[in-house]
Parts: C-alpha cells; structure tokens; sequence
C-alpha cells in the first residue's frame, strides 16, 4: 500500500485496522476486544509516520452506530460479526479441498518418531487439535504437538508435552533498539499477553515466559508488548 501510495503521490495510507498510531509506535485499539495491533508487528518502522487507522479511538458498536445513519453503509452495520477470513466461509479445509487432495491419510507418530497410529491428512489438522486421528490402545487424551507436511505425518502426545516455556523467534522487527528486554508476548492473536524476558543474538531471539503456553505453533507471529504498547515481534521457530 505504501508503494502504491508513492506511485500515486499520496503521503499518508489508512486502514481499518483496531489499533492507534502516533507516528512513532504503535499501540493496542481503545476497543481491546477488537484490537489487531497484532498483525501489525512486522510493519517496517519508517512507515509509520504515514500510517493512519481511524477506528483505533472507537469502539466496534460506535462504528456500527455511525455506519447506520448512511445508506450505502447500512449493510455493515447490520452484518453479523466475522471471525475468520473473509474468504472461509465455513473452514479452512473447505477452502483447500477446492484446489487439492486433503483427504490423504498418513501416520500418526510420538515425539520419538513411533508409528501409533493414523490420521485423514495432515492439512486437516492444527497444533493443539485433539480429535479427528486414531492412537492405538490410547487410554489418554492425545493433541497434536507438530505436523510434518514433507511425510504427512502428525506428531501426538499427551497435554503435558503441549507445554512450554521457553521458544526461539526469527525475522525480528523492533520499532526501537533493544537487545534483552522484559515485556510481554502474545503467540496468537487471540491468547492473553504473557510476561517474558526477550534477549536478541544475532538473527534470532530467545523468549523465556514467566507461565507456560499450551500449544505454540511454530510459523505464527510472537508480537512483543510494553503494556498497551507495541514493541515489534518476530516469527515462532
């Protein structure tokens, strides 16, 4: 947008993003449970002068309320509310079975790399599922603790082994200098901001958490906070 924006000799890009800018950082959205600053940790910081998000004062039924009163806005303001994608309508394995075979089954293994069972395909499943695969003689329940696409497999273990405490981030973006740090961290959008000590070596950083997370799915975003501040974030190795 911003290259579009240059192209077109426009200074400034807004978006309808939940979150506040003041040119120099970023902060959470005055409607928390709206917020999307999130999504936004990767954001190089010399943008950010000319990024303007104009619901981040307002609350969601504020905007619906003035939505109301103009005609060609009326449909947004009676929408339901969306909680995916715009495009999944239902789920994402809808989405992928339009365009490949999801449906191939494959092998359900421990954290040593023991066949235990069977799955449908791994495109079916996230880290944390729970259901939808087969461990033999199993008498706990099993979640998924990594997914292997190059084998189709998913790896499966008790609740236990979802814990962690401590992870690696890559592609770090900080929108100030710091190298060891104490904040918080949310590893998904919708998951509480956790206390945590950041030290950044080289290309990567280790992210010791003051409580366990369940589930931490590599490739998600891991978005760095000082209160309602954003401090940038980095990719869950």
């Amino acid at each position: 947008m911003i290259a579009f924006a240059d192209q077109i000799g426009a200074h400034y890009v807004a978006t309808g993003h939940y979150l506040q800018c003041d040119g120099h950082a970023i902060y959470m959205a005055k409607d928390l449970n709206k917020d999307q600053s999130y999504f936004l940790c990767q954001v190089e910081k010399k943008v950010l002068p000319r990024l303007l998000f104009p619901l981040g004062t307002w609350m969601k039924e504020e905007v619906k309320a003035y939505a109301s009163k103009i005609e060609v806005l009326n449909d947004f303001a009676t929408q339901k509310e969306s909680t995916e994608i715009c495009f999944v309508e239902n789920s994402y394995d809808e989405v992928l079975a339009k365009h490949m075979n999801i449906d191939i089954p494959g092998e359900t293994v421990d954290s040593e790399g023991n066949v235990v069972g069977t799955h449908r395909g791994y495109m079916h499943y996230t880290i944390g599922k729970r259901r939808g695969f087969f461990v033999n003689g199993a008498h706990d329940p099993h979640f998924v603790l990594a997914i292997k696409p190059e084998k189709n497999q998913i790896v499966v273990g008790t609740k236990e082994k979802l814990e962690v405490n401590q992870f690696e981030v890559k592609e770090i973006n900080l929108f100030e200098a710091l190298t060891a740090f104490d904040c918080e961290v949310k590893v998904r959008y919708r998951t509480k901001a956790i206390p945590c000590h950041v030290k950044i070596e080289g290309a990567s950083a280790s992210v010791v958490l003051s409580e366990p997370v369940f589930g931490l799915a590599k490739g998600q975003i891991a978005a760095f906070y000082s209160g309602r501040r954003l401090l940038g974030g980095g990719i869950i190795l």
